[in-house]
């Protein structure tokens, strides 16, 4: 039986679309960009991760996708699938980019400052968003782009990253 423990969490069934049995997944977080690789979901059913086989995954937007499952074929059958949390297993999840080069390890656990305000926190994560990766910093309150015009300094020996930020930038995750 899976847990959820096992799962990366994609987002939520919001609507149907369309006749055909296709399902609208939003996340106003971001739908991560290797989402149209899955070849398997899992929908939250009577809290119990099932699987679901995706026919078709097309991009709408950052946010969100449209979803045809294979046992999914009418607008009717969509119905019964609004409002169910979408999950994949962790072990599916494909690999990505997460470093600014390949030579790099991953910064995840490095200490981030600013040259204006001093240490910020740490990295605990990095949110692949379709093109627009993340440094997930102080689980999530402060979100830096991946961008190399941000980062001044990266010490991998300290497991340190320097950024310049522009002025009023931290202000906006307050």
């Amino acid at each position: 039986m899976i847990s959820t423990n096992e799962c990366i969490y994609i987002g939520r069934l919001s609507k149907t679309h369309g006749v055909n049995g296709g399902i609208q997944l939003r996340n106003p977080d971001g739908i991560p960009e290797w989402i149209e690789k899955i070849k398997l979901l899992l929908l939250l059913l009577d809290n119990q991760p099932v699987p679901f086989f995706p026919d078709e995954i097309n991009v709408q937007s950052h946010t969100s996708v449209v979803v045809h499952f294979e046992e999914i074929n009418t607008i009717d059958k969509a119905e019964n699938y609004r409002d169910i949390e979408v999950y994949i297993l962790a072990e599916h999840k494909p690999k990505t980019k997460k470093k600014l080069n390949s030579d790099e390890p991953d910064m995840i656990g490095y200490i981030a400052s600013d040259v204006h305000h001093g240490i910020i926190g740490t990295i605990d994560g990095l949110l692949d968003l379709k093109r627009n990766p993340l440094f997930e910093i102080n689980k999530g309150e402060i979100l830096i782009p991946i961008n190399e015009a941000f980062i001044k300094e990266v010490n991998h020996k300290e497991r340190t990253i320097l950024f310049d930020l522009p002025e009023g930038f931290l202000d906006i995750n307050k």
